[in-house]
Protein backbone atom coordinates (compact mmCIF):
# COMPACT_ATOMS: atom_id res chain seq x y z
CA UNK A 1 0.00 0.00 0.00
CA UNK A 2 2.81 2.59 1.08
CA UNK A 3 4.81 2.38 -2.28
CA UNK A 4 7.88 3.68 -3.08
CA UNK A 5 9.33 4.43 -6.23
CA UNK A 6 12.61 5.88 -7.95
CA UNK A 7 15.00 6.47 -10.92
CA UNK A 8 17.24 3.76 -12.25
CA UNK A 9 20.35 3.89 -9.52
CA UNK A 10 23.17 5.61 -11.76
CA UNK A 11 25.55 2.49 -11.60
CA UNK A 12 22.64 0.23 -12.88
CA UNK A 13 22.43 3.08 -15.85
CA UNK A 14 25.99 2.78 -16.40
CA UNK A 15 26.29 -0.37 -16.59
CA UNK A 16 23.69 -0.87 -19.06
CA UNK A 17 25.78 1.82 -21.15
CA UNK A 18 28.89 0.15 -20.38
CA UNK A 19 27.61 -3.71 -21.93
CA UNK A 20 25.91 -1.62 -25.06
CA UNK A 21 28.99 0.04 -25.89
CA UNK A 22 31.12 -3.43 -25.76
CA UNK A 23 28.98 -4.87 -27.87
CA UNK A 24 28.67 -2.11 -30.44
CA UNK A 25 32.53 -2.17 -30.64
CA UNK A 26 32.77 -5.99 -31.30
CA UNK A 27 30.20 -6.35 -33.84
CA UNK A 28 31.26 -2.76 -35.28
CA UNK A 29 35.05 -4.33 -35.72
CA UNK A 30 33.86 -7.80 -37.06
CA UNK A 31 31.73 -5.58 -39.66
CA UNK A 32 34.55 -3.79 -40.72
CA UNK A 33 37.17 -6.57 -41.19
CA UNK A 34 34.34 -8.35 -43.40
CA UNK A 35 34.09 -5.58 -45.36
CA UNK A 36 38.03 -5.19 -45.68
CA UNK A 37 38.39 -8.14 -47.10
CA UNK A 38 35.75 -7.82 -49.83
CA UNK A 39 36.90 -6.04 -53.32
CA UNK A 40 34.68 -2.78 -53.06
CA UNK A 41 35.22 -2.64 -49.00
CA UNK A 42 37.35 0.31 -49.20
CA UNK A 43 34.58 2.02 -51.21
CA UNK A 44 31.80 1.70 -49.15
CA UNK A 45 32.86 1.34 -45.44
CA UNK A 46 32.30 4.78 -44.93
CA UNK A 47 28.63 4.48 -45.71
CA UNK A 48 28.29 1.52 -44.17
CA UNK A 49 30.11 2.39 -40.93
CA UNK A 50 27.72 5.21 -40.51
CA UNK A 51 24.71 2.84 -41.16
CA UNK A 52 26.18 0.17 -38.63
CA UNK A 53 26.26 3.27 -35.65
CA UNK A 54 23.08 3.83 -36.22
CA UNK A 55 21.92 0.44 -36.11
CA UNK A 56 23.91 0.04 -32.93
CA UNK A 57 22.80 2.50 -30.85
CA UNK A 58 19.00 2.32 -32.10
CA UNK A 59 19.46 -0.94 -30.77
CA UNK A 60 21.11 -0.28 -27.64
CA UNK A 61 17.85 2.43 -26.75
CA UNK A 62 15.35 0.10 -27.56
CA UNK A 63 17.31 -2.13 -24.75
CA UNK A 64 17.62 0.23 -22.58
CA UNK A 65 13.81 0.87 -22.64
CA UNK A 66 12.63 -2.42 -22.40
CA UNK A 67 14.98 -2.43 -19.04
CA UNK A 68 13.15 0.59 -17.61
CA UNK A 69 9.68 -1.05 -18.18
CA UNK A 70 10.71 -4.11 -16.58
CA UNK A 71 12.45 -2.00 -13.82
CA UNK A 72 8.92 -1.66 -12.26
CA UNK A 73 7.63 -5.11 -11.85
CA UNK A 74 11.02 -5.65 -10.53
CA UNK A 75 11.77 -3.30 -8.01
CA UNK A 76 7.45 -4.09 -6.47
CA UNK A 77 8.87 -7.80 -6.45
CA UNK A 78 11.91 -7.38 -4.60
CA UNK A 79 9.72 -5.56 -1.80
CA UNK A 80 7.76 -9.14 -1.34
CA UNK A 81 11.84 -10.33 -0.18
CA UNK A 82 10.14 -9.22 3.91
CA UNK A 83 7.28 -7.99 4.41
CA UNK A 84 6.31 -4.55 3.12
CA UNK A 85 4.91 -1.89 4.67
CA UNK A 86 1.83 -1.86 3.32
CA UNK A 87 1.08 -5.52 3.89
CA UNK A 88 -1.12 -5.65 7.24
CA UNK A 89 -2.41 -8.41 7.10
CA UNK A 90 -6.45 -7.67 6.47
CA UNK A 91 -8.56 -5.59 5.08
CA UNK A 92 -8.39 -1.79 5.83
CA UNK A 93 -11.26 -0.56 7.80
CA UNK A 94 -12.43 2.15 4.98
CA UNK A 95 -12.52 -0.86 3.10
CA UNK A 96 -14.44 -2.76 5.67
CA UNK A 97 -16.76 -0.29 6.63
CA UNK A 98 -18.10 -0.16 2.83
CA UNK A 99 -18.19 -4.19 2.48
CA UNK A 100 -20.54 -4.13 5.32
CA UNK A 101 -22.58 -1.50 4.03
CA UNK A 102 -22.94 -3.32 1.05
CA UNK A 103 -21.41 -0.53 -1.24
CA UNK A 104 -19.22 -3.01 -2.66
CA UNK A 105 -21.31 -4.65 -5.52
CA UNK A 106 -21.46 -6.58 -8.51
CA UNK A 107 -17.84 -8.22 -10.06
CA UNK A 108 -14.52 -6.85 -8.04
CA UNK A 109 -11.33 -5.98 -9.35
CA UNK A 110 -8.81 -5.08 -6.55
CA UNK A 111 -5.88 -2.99 -8.94
CA UNK A 112 -2.52 -3.93 -6.98
CA UNK A 113 -4.04 -6.45 -4.69
CA UNK A 114 -0.99 -7.30 -2.71
CA UNK A 115 -1.00 -10.50 -1.19
CA UNK A 116 -5.10 -10.32 -1.64
CA UNK A 117 -6.51 -8.98 1.82
CA UNK A 118 -9.32 -6.99 -0.01
CA UNK A 119 -9.93 -9.62 -2.88
CA UNK A 120 -10.39 -12.32 -0.29
CA UNK A 121 -12.87 -10.07 1.60
CA UNK A 122 -14.97 -9.79 -1.07
CA UNK A 123 -14.99 -13.32 -1.72
CA UNK A 124 -15.77 -14.07 1.56
CA UNK A 125 -18.85 -12.30 1.22
CA UNK A 126 -19.69 -14.41 -2.06
CA UNK A 127 -18.42 -11.61 -4.66
CA UNK A 128 -17.00 -12.49 -7.84
CA UNK A 129 -13.58 -10.86 -6.87
CA UNK A 130 -10.12 -10.67 -9.11
CA UNK A 131 -7.00 -9.22 -7.96
CA UNK A 132 -4.29 -8.12 -10.13
CA UNK A 133 -0.70 -7.25 -9.07
CA UNK A 134 2.91 -7.09 -11.10
CA UNK A 135 4.95 -8.85 -7.83
CA UNK A 136 4.55 -12.98 -8.86
CA UNK A 137 5.57 -13.41 -4.97
CA UNK A 138 2.45 -11.53 -3.92
CA UNK A 139 -0.06 -13.36 -6.31
CA UNK A 140 1.28 -16.41 -4.97
CA UNK A 141 0.85 -15.73 -1.59
CA UNK A 142 -2.81 -14.48 -2.32
CA UNK A 143 -3.29 -18.09 -3.91
CA UNK A 144 -2.32 -19.68 -1.05
CA UNK A 145 -4.39 -17.43 1.53
CA UNK A 146 -7.35 -18.23 -0.84
CA UNK A 147 -6.72 -21.85 -0.89
CA UNK A 148 -6.15 -22.16 2.91
CA UNK A 149 -9.52 -20.08 3.98
CA UNK A 150 -11.62 -22.22 1.31
CA UNK A 151 -12.64 -19.37 -1.14
CA UNK A 152 -12.50 -19.18 -5.03
CA UNK A 153 -10.65 -15.93 -6.06
CA UNK A 154 -8.75 -14.90 -8.80
CA UNK A 155 -5.71 -13.68 -9.15
CA UNK A 156 -3.52 -11.78 -12.37
CA UNK A 157 -0.38 -9.97 -12.94
CA UNK A 158 -1.01 -7.46 -14.81
CA UNK A 159 -0.04 -4.10 -14.65
CA UNK A 160 -2.48 -1.78 -13.50
CA UNK A 161 -2.31 0.79 -16.58
CA UNK A 162 -3.04 -2.37 -18.96
CA UNK A 163 -6.45 -3.07 -17.37
CA UNK A 164 -8.28 -3.06 -20.50
CA UNK A 165 -6.06 -5.95 -21.95
CA UNK A 166 -7.94 -8.17 -19.74
CA UNK A 167 -11.12 -7.41 -22.10
CA UNK A 168 -13.07 -7.42 -18.98
CA UNK A 169 -15.67 -5.43 -16.90
CA UNK A 170 -16.43 -4.92 -13.22
CA UNK A 171 -19.21 -3.02 -11.07
CA UNK A 172 -16.16 -2.14 -8.49
CA UNK A 173 -12.59 -1.52 -8.03
CA UNK A 174 -10.77 -1.12 -5.29
CA UNK A 175 -7.10 0.58 -4.84
CA UNK A 176 -5.60 0.61 -1.44
CA UNK A 177 -2.35 2.39 -2.18
CA UNK A 178 -1.69 2.07 -5.70
CA UNK A 179 -3.11 5.67 -7.11
CA UNK A 180 -0.33 7.71 -5.29
CA UNK A 181 2.49 5.87 -6.30
CA UNK A 182 2.18 6.82 -9.77
CA UNK A 183 3.67 10.34 -11.30
CA UNK A 184 1.10 12.39 -13.81
CA UNK A 185 1.49 10.35 -16.74
CA UNK A 186 1.24 6.95 -14.92
CA UNK A 187 -1.73 7.93 -13.28
CA UNK A 188 -3.77 9.76 -16.38
CA UNK A 189 -3.02 6.02 -18.03
CA UNK A 190 -4.39 4.47 -15.02
CA UNK A 191 -7.41 6.33 -14.37
CA UNK A 192 -8.19 5.73 -18.02
CA UNK A 193 -7.36 2.00 -17.23
CA UNK A 194 -9.65 1.88 -14.65
CA UNK A 195 -12.83 3.68 -16.23
CA UNK A 196 -12.18 1.63 -19.19
CA UNK A 197 -12.90 -1.79 -17.27
CA UNK A 198 -15.74 0.22 -15.17
CA UNK A 199 -19.74 -0.61 -15.89
CA UNK A 200 -21.61 2.05 -16.63
CA UNK A 201 -22.71 3.57 -13.42
CA UNK A 202 -19.77 1.34 -11.83
CA UNK A 203 -17.78 2.86 -8.58
CA UNK A 204 -14.39 3.15 -7.87
CA UNK A 205 -13.06 3.15 -3.95
CA UNK A 206 -9.26 4.47 -3.54
CA UNK A 207 -7.29 4.83 -0.33
CA UNK A 208 -4.44 7.32 -0.88
CA UNK A 209 -2.03 9.17 1.28
CA UNK A 210 -3.05 12.85 2.49
CA UNK A 211 -0.84 15.89 2.42
CA UNK A 212 -1.28 15.58 6.81
CA UNK A 213 0.66 12.36 6.09
CA UNK A 214 4.53 13.89 7.33
CA UNK A 215 7.63 13.22 5.83
CA UNK A 216 9.06 13.01 1.90
CA UNK A 217 10.04 10.10 0.92
CA UNK A 218 7.96 7.37 -0.48
CA UNK A 219 4.37 8.05 -2.12
CA UNK A 220 2.85 11.16 -3.16
CA UNK A 221 0.94 12.86 -0.74
CA UNK A 222 -2.89 14.55 -2.28
CA UNK A 223 -4.49 17.56 -1.09
CA UNK A 224 -7.92 17.78 -1.17
CA UNK A 225 -8.16 20.32 -3.97
CA UNK A 226 -5.71 17.93 -6.11
CA UNK A 227 -7.47 14.82 -5.76
CA UNK A 228 -10.59 16.87 -7.05
CA UNK A 229 -9.01 17.85 -9.90
CA UNK A 230 -7.66 14.01 -11.13
CA UNK A 231 -11.77 12.88 -11.20
CA UNK A 232 -13.16 16.36 -12.27
CA UNK A 233 -13.96 15.26 -15.91
CA UNK A 234 -15.49 11.06 -16.58
CA UNK A 235 -16.51 10.93 -12.67
CA UNK A 236 -19.03 11.35 -9.79
CA UNK A 237 -17.09 12.22 -6.60
CA UNK A 238 -19.84 10.76 -4.06
CA UNK A 239 -17.08 10.66 -0.88
CA UNK A 240 -13.59 12.67 -0.79
CA UNK A 241 -12.77 12.63 3.37
CA UNK A 242 -9.93 11.95 5.50
CA UNK A 243 -9.72 8.78 7.19
CA UNK A 244 -6.88 6.71 8.51
CA UNK A 245 -5.16 3.54 7.04
CA UNK A 246 -3.38 1.03 9.08
CA UNK A 247 0.17 0.46 9.16
CA UNK A 248 2.07 -2.56 10.49
CA UNK A 249 4.86 0.29 11.53
CA UNK A 250 2.37 2.93 13.43
CA UNK A 251 -0.24 1.42 15.55
CA UNK A 252 -1.45 5.06 15.11
CA UNK A 253 -2.36 4.46 11.35
CA UNK A 254 -1.74 7.10 8.36
CA UNK A 255 -2.68 10.33 7.18
CA UNK A 256 -4.96 9.05 4.56
CA UNK A 257 -8.42 10.15 2.08
CA UNK A 258 -11.15 7.55 1.40
CA UNK A 259 -12.40 8.67 -2.52
CA UNK A 260 -15.28 7.11 -3.47
CA UNK A 261 -16.18 7.56 -7.32
CA UNK A 262 -18.82 6.59 -9.91
CA UNK A 263 -18.25 6.84 -13.52
CA UNK A 264 -20.23 9.13 -15.10
CA UNK A 265 -21.52 7.96 -18.45
CA UNK A 266 -22.56 11.34 -19.94
CA UNK A 267 -20.56 12.60 -22.87
CA UNK A 268 -19.26 16.20 -21.85
CA UNK A 269 -18.27 16.45 -25.22
CA UNK A 270 -19.71 15.42 -28.83
CA UNK A 271 -18.90 15.87 -32.44
CA UNK A 272 -20.45 14.97 -35.69
CA UNK A 273 -18.62 14.71 -39.55
CA UNK A 274 -20.55 13.76 -42.37
CA UNK A 275 -18.02 12.28 -44.96
CA UNK A 276 -19.18 12.03 -48.36
CA UNK A 277 -17.98 9.03 -50.41
CA UNK A 278 -19.61 7.00 -52.86
CA UNK A 279 -19.30 3.63 -50.94
CA UNK A 280 -19.44 4.20 -47.15
CA UNK A 281 -20.19 0.91 -46.66
CA UNK A 282 -16.44 0.24 -47.81
CA UNK A 283 -14.91 2.80 -45.46
CA UNK A 284 -17.23 1.93 -42.33
CA UNK A 285 -15.47 -1.63 -42.57
CA UNK A 286 -12.04 -0.78 -43.31
CA UNK A 287 -12.25 1.51 -40.47
CA UNK A 288 -13.61 -1.26 -38.22
CA UNK A 289 -11.47 -3.86 -39.44
CA UNK A 290 -8.83 -1.48 -38.85
CA UNK A 291 -9.77 -0.96 -34.83
CA UNK A 292 -10.08 -4.49 -34.31
CA UNK A 293 -6.61 -5.42 -35.41
CA UNK A 294 -4.84 -2.71 -33.20
CA UNK A 295 -6.99 -3.24 -30.76
CA UNK A 296 -5.80 -2.63 -26.72
CA UNK A 297 -3.06 -0.87 -28.30
CA UNK A 298 -1.74 2.34 -27.50
CA UNK A 299 -2.98 4.76 -30.52
CA UNK A 300 -1.20 7.87 -31.17
CA UNK A 301 1.72 7.50 -29.04
CA UNK A 302 4.06 8.34 -31.53
CA UNK A 303 2.63 11.68 -31.93
CA UNK A 304 2.17 13.10 -28.53
CA UNK A 305 4.97 10.94 -25.83
CA UNK A 306 4.68 11.41 -22.45
CA UNK A 307 1.09 11.76 -21.76
CA UNK A 308 -2.08 8.66 -21.89
CA UNK A 309 -3.56 7.89 -25.19
CA UNK A 310 -6.98 5.97 -26.11
CA UNK A 311 -7.42 2.38 -26.84
CA UNK A 312 -9.59 0.48 -28.61
CA UNK A 313 -11.86 -1.45 -26.16
CA UNK A 314 -14.35 -3.34 -28.50
CA UNK A 315 -15.98 -2.78 -32.14
CA UNK A 316 -19.21 -3.72 -32.61
CA UNK A 317 -20.77 -4.11 -36.08
CA UNK A 318 -24.81 -4.15 -37.24
CA UNK A 319 -24.64 -4.18 -41.33
CA UNK A 320 -24.80 -0.62 -41.90
CA UNK A 321 -23.91 0.78 -38.23
CA UNK A 322 -21.03 0.18 -35.99
CA UNK A 323 -19.42 1.44 -32.72
CA UNK A 324 -16.11 1.91 -31.73
CA UNK A 325 -15.83 1.69 -27.96
CA UNK A 326 -12.53 3.42 -26.63
CA UNK A 327 -10.83 4.53 -23.15
CA UNK A 328 -10.90 8.06 -24.45
CA UNK A 329 -14.75 7.77 -25.21
CA UNK A 330 -16.71 6.65 -28.08
CA UNK A 331 -17.42 6.82 -32.02
CA UNK A 332 -20.59 5.85 -33.44
CA UNK A 333 -20.41 5.11 -37.16
CA UNK A 334 -23.30 5.25 -40.04
CA UNK A 335 -23.51 4.57 -43.68
CA UNK A 336 -25.74 6.40 -45.00
CA UNK A 337 -26.56 7.49 -48.87
CA UNK A 338 -23.42 8.80 -50.66
CA UNK A 339 -22.61 9.78 -46.73
CA UNK A 340 -20.44 8.47 -44.03
CA UNK A 341 -21.78 9.92 -40.70
CA UNK A 342 -19.10 9.72 -37.77
CA UNK A 343 -19.83 10.64 -34.02
CA UNK A 344 -17.44 11.21 -31.53
CA UNK A 345 -18.34 11.47 -27.69
CA UNK A 346 -15.75 11.75 -24.68
CA UNK A 347 -16.32 12.72 -21.18
CA UNK A 348 -13.99 16.10 -22.32
CA UNK A 349 -12.31 18.53 -24.47
CA UNK A 350 -8.91 16.94 -24.59
CA UNK A 351 -10.12 13.54 -25.16
CA UNK A 352 -12.68 14.73 -27.78
CA UNK A 353 -10.05 16.07 -29.74
CA UNK A 354 -8.06 13.16 -29.44
CA UNK A 355 -10.72 10.81 -31.17
CA UNK A 356 -10.91 13.33 -33.55
CA UNK A 357 -7.56 13.46 -34.95
CA UNK A 358 -7.46 9.51 -34.87
CA UNK A 359 -10.57 9.37 -37.00
CA UNK A 360 -9.86 11.90 -39.08
CA UNK A 361 -6.31 10.80 -39.72
CA UNK A 362 -6.84 7.22 -40.18
CA UNK A 363 -10.11 7.76 -42.50
CA UNK A 364 -8.39 10.23 -44.94
CA UNK A 365 -5.66 7.77 -44.92
CA UNK A 366 -7.77 5.04 -46.10
CA UNK A 367 -9.81 7.32 -48.53
CA UNK A 368 -6.53 9.48 -50.20
CA UNK A 369 -6.94 8.12 -53.54
CA UNK A 370 -10.61 9.13 -53.23
CA UNK A 371 -9.98 12.30 -52.02
CA UNK A 372 -11.50 11.73 -48.74
CA UNK A 373 -12.18 14.60 -46.25
CA UNK A 374 -13.48 14.37 -42.60
CA UNK A 375 -14.93 18.16 -41.34
CA UNK A 376 -16.10 18.14 -37.55
CA UNK A 377 -18.78 20.30 -36.77
CA UNK A 378 -20.45 20.59 -33.06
Amino acid sequence: MFRKTGPMPPHALAGHLRHGLAAAVLVKLAFVAVLLLLPSGLLVLGVAHGVLLIVVVAAATLALLARRRSRGRDHWEAMYSGRPDWDVGHPQPAFRALADDGAIRGRVLDAGCGTGEHVLMCAARGLDATGVDVAPTALRTATEKAAGRGLTARFLRRDARELAGLGETFGTVLDCGLLHTFDDTGRAAYVAAVRAVLEPGGRWFVLCFSDLQPGESGPRRYGRDELAAVFATGWRVDRLERTRLDSPRDPGGLHGWLVALTKDDAPGATARADVATATPERYLRRLCDHAEAIAGRDLGAHHRPGRAHPRVLRVDRDGSEATLTLTAGRCTLRAGAGTLAVVVEAPAEDELRQLQDLLARDLERFGRRDGLTVEWSR
